[in-house]
């Protein structure tokens, strides 16, 4: 069964995400903004963006603690579905 103790401390979420999920005509260089629920320290290496086209990408992120720009290279393919795990 589940237990809650008092005092713990619920983990970051992701709250929104631009694009949205599930969204469609998105621009082939378009940039990704994630906001979490608190600050966190978001690296490179902890995330990750792959397409069912053109492969897993590499992302520049900007901004933080709690609003990321993430600028994937390269470019999107068109009519691609992708998926970023944080």
């Amino acid at each position: 069964p589940d237990q809650t103790f008092p005092g713990m401390d619920e983990p970051p979420a992701v709250v929104s995400t631009t694009p949205a999920d599930g969204a469609h005509n998105v621009a082939i260089d378009a940039t990704i903004s994630l906001v979490f629920s608190e600050d966190v320290v978001l690296a490179s290496d902890t995330v990750a963006l792959s397409c069912d086209s053109s492969g897993t990408h590499s992302v520049a992120i900007s901004g933080g603690p709690v609003s990321f720009s993430l600028d994937p290279s390269p470019d999107f393919a068109p009519l691609e579905s992708c998926t970023v795990r944080v």
